[in-house]
């Protein structure tokens, strides 16, 4: 491939546009397109005097007219897709129409529960016009699935069960605010989901967890929580019967400042009984929730960020358990590319994806997840680039308090 186009300018752009620059071989031009051109201008900028030409342009892809024109004048071979999920259909449709292959990291959700992903329902129209699409390509889930089905190639003659443990990830790293206590300190989770038996079942959020102390991570609470990882699983590695996903959760403290609460009390800010402004009906109290509601925010990370994925089943008629582990430390990744871990190990998976569909190792007509490809291709790829996990053999089977 040599004409690839960027949508998108974030955290990942900071570590894949420079990263493509290098790839004078198999690319010869990359335009990079966003809302604020003067972002993108600024990358270009940066960039410039290499091999590789740069372009950029400011586009809005919900105004399709206008992103057409813009892209049929670069003509793309592949399309890069970093702008929010819900715009990936809007993107997928515009690569099938100029006929470009198509990569993302998302997986929106599939409301008919047939499919692993919405963005499936236009595999035919992918193959009918012989292009590829890859979707999910990000760490959780392409790269912990495809750490599963090398270790069942290499390691195991059969997997029992799966539980991936992640440490850093943003429930931890967040603080959450209840001024008027109106939440009573609780936040409302989704069930928590997990495979069981090869079927998937739902338990009360937090009633189920873990103590397990990770390398260099110490001793932890995880909680079994849902994760798309789980649903990966389930539609694209069935023979895996039982999977669990777990995280530690920091909760809430709901921080009411009683003074405040008694002050609006007392100028009637709590009543519910609506009252008109300007022909709009609402009572205070939901005006003042709406103003001040309960919310959780995302804080700067430190520390590690950190996966585990505890595998066991069975080798040569034996049980056997096996730890994976990879952490990155927050503070030095910023230190070193800009950028906090979680976005780091997204912009990995996404790099050693698009070059894999560059110099078309992933060429399949229709859209497919990192899973319809042999696991060596991601994983090699993204240690080639610096990133490398450890197996421990003989670990602990996940047990739960």
């Amino acid at each position: 491939m040599k004409k690839v186009l960027v949508l998108g300018c974030n955290d990942v752009t900071k570590i894949l546009l420079p990263e493509l620059c290098r790839e004078e071989n198999d690319i010869t031009d990359i335009c990079l397109a966003a809302k604020d051109k003067a972002e993108c201008n600024e990358y270009r900028k940066k960039l410039a005097g290499g091999r590789v030409r740069i372009t950029t342009a400011g586009v809005d892809v919900t105004n399709k007219d206008a992103t057409m024109m813009m892209v049929r004048i670069f003509g793309p071979e592949l399309i890069v897709n970093l702008l929010p999920d819900e715009l990936s259909i809007d993107v997928m449709r515009i690569a099938l129409e100029i006929g470009a292959s198509y990569i993302d990291s998302a997986l929106l959700p599939d409301t008919s529960g047939t499919l692993l992903s919405k963005q499936f329902e236009l595999f035919g129209e992918f193959r009918d016009k012989k292009l590829t699409a890859v979707v999910g390509c990000s760490y959780n889930p392409a790269v912990i699935t495809s750490v599963v089905r090398r270790a069942l190639k290499t390691s195991f003659d059969s997997i029992d069960s799966v539980d991936v443990l992640e440490v850093g990830t943003a429930s931890e790293f967040s603080e959450y605010k209840d001024p008027l206590g109106l939440g009573s300190g609780e936040e409302k989770l989704e069930d928590a989901v997990a495979i069981e038996g090869g079927k998937p079942v739902k338990k009360k959020a937090l009633s189920v967890k873990t103590v397990r102390e990770l390398p260099d991570t110490g001793k932890k609470t995880f909680y079994m929580m849902s994760n798309k990882v789980v649903d990966d699983f389930l539609k694209e590695i069935p023979e895996i019967g039982n999977v669990r996903y777990f995280s530690p959760y920091t909760e809430g403290d709901s921080a009411r400042d009683d003074e405040m609460i008694e002050v609006l009390k007392k100028a009637g800010m709590f009543s519910e009984e609506e009252i008109e402004i300007k022909g709009v009906k609402i009572s205070p109290k939901e005006f003042i929730m709406k103003m001040m509601p309960a919310e959780r925010k995302q804080v700067k990370p430190h520390g590690l960020t950190a996966t585990g994925i505890v595998i066991s089943g069975k080798r040569g008629g034996n049980d056997r358990t096996a730890l994976h582990f990879a952490a990155a430390d927050n503070d030095e990744c910023f230190r070193k590319h800009g950028i906090y871990v979680d976005s780091y190990l997204e912009a990995t998976a996404m790099l050693a994806g698009v070059k894999l569909m560059m110099n078309l190792r992933w060429q399949k007509a229709g859209v497919f997840t990192p899973c319809a490809f042999e696991p060596e291709m991601l994983l090699d790829t993204i240690k080639e680039g610096g990133f490398e996990y450890s197996e421990t053999r003989d670990a602990e089977p996940v047990t739960l308090e």
